[in-house]
């Protein structure tokens, strides 16, 4: 990168490549369930051409697809075989254990840890931020409906009670005139 004239440092390489790889996702994921053919942006057909065999961005929604931003690390290049003569048979050769291959120090990993956790922080300040709005629109709503049907309730009450005020009048009227005949 540097030869090329880029002065650009391990993270934040992998940091503009992981951000094109979701941007990726998400307009092949949009595209798959709406079936909108066109996309704009200008990274597409490229990204497409590198990724598009891999399976990145084709998984169903809701499955957690981790793609890997680091190629794994070389295999050995192994050994010149020996002159027949000198071939002993003896047990397998030994392979060389993936998880072996792919163990970053503990230090790179302890980085990506942080750098991981700092960016999952700032994602969720801005979900939080883009959904504060509507929460609150929606605790409003809510209040309102909430109070709407206590009002209704409490109507209700009353006007039961005004039906029976009404009839202990009635009676209480009947009672006066039945004590006034006598």
């Amino acid at each position: 990168m540097e030869r090329q004239g880029y002065a650009m440092t391990p993270e934040e390489v992998r940091k503009k490549l992981n951000n094109m790889l979701v941007t990726y996702k998400r307009i092949k994921d949009r595209a798959k369930s709406t079936g909108e053919e066109r996309v704009s942006w200008e990274y597409y057909t490229k990204m497409d051409e590198i990724f598009g065999g891999s399976g990145v961005g084709t998984a169903p929604p809701g499955t957690v697809v981790a793609t890997p931003l680091f190629a794994p690390a070389p295999a050995p290049a192994p050994a010149p075989a020996p002159a027949p003569a000198a071939r002993k048979p003896s047990a397998p050769p030994a392979r060389l254990s993936t998880v072996q291959a792919t163990r970053r120090p503990a230090s790179q990993a302890s980085g990506f840890l942080e750098s991981f956790q700092h960016h999952a922080e700032r994602r969720t300040a801005a979900l939080e931020s883009m959904v504060r709005p509507d929460l609150e629109r929606w605790r409003r709503v809510k209040e309102r409906r909430r109070r709407r049907a206590f009002e209704r309730r409490l109507l209700g009450t009353l006007t039961n009670i005004s039906t029976s005020l009404r009839q202990l009048v009635a009676g209480q009227e009947e009672i006066i005139i039945l004590l006034s005949t006598k």
